[in-house]
């Protein structure tokens, strides 16, 4: 069996200046926009293009995966915007990933992009080695990019049997 690689993606900064938006509908901020460039350079360097992309259909979490997808040349029959993926908790991302293993191109690696704290939640049920957190606690900080790799199949995946490949987060790539 061939490894699987999980991109997990939170949503670049996120702005609250229209106060009469709805959080769904919250696009990104300008300090958002500007990291996204770094993200999608570390990606297309690192030569990761995900076989699948799923993202929470939410402003931030569409322009975010956009930007991705212009910058990796994503074929628009390997993108789906899922509805479920905005603010789901661990169980409904899981849920969602052995969904994949019915996917008839059988993709090899997986990227979802959406919104804490049920990414954080997943990284730390999955990740079976020690997470970078920050000083203040935090794990996932907008804009973060953690591949995990798992020697099992989507329809498989196991609490703490991920691999952790990746880590990155946007202001360490200034």
């Amino acid at each position: 069996m061939k490894a699987c690689d999980l991109f997990i993606v939170r949503h670049a900064k996120s702005s609250w200046s229209d106060e009469f938006a709805s959080d769904f509908d919250r696009p990104l901020a300008k300090r958002g926009k500007k990291s996204l460039s770094a993200i999608t350079d570390w990606l297309e360097s690192q030569h990761i293009k995900p076989d699948l992309l799923i993202s929470s259909p939410a402003k931030r979490a569409k322009q975010t995966s956009e930007a991705i997808i212009k910058k990796l040349h994503i074929p628009e029959q390997n993108i789906s915007f899922d509805k479920r993926l905005y603010l789901a908790a661990a169980d409904t991302l899981l849920e969602i990933l052995t969904e994949v293993a019915h996917v008839p191109s059988h993709p090899e690696s997986v990227m979802l992009v959406g919104h804490n704290p049920g990414l954080e939640e997943l990284v730390t049920l999955l990740c079976a080695d020690p997470l970078p957190y920050t000083e203040d606690g935090k794990l996932l900080t907008t804009g973060n990019i953690v591949q995990l790799r798992f020697q099992q199949s989507w329809n498989d995946l196991r609490p703490k049997q991920g691999r952790l490949i990746n880590f990155l987060r946007p202001k360490e790539l200034d």
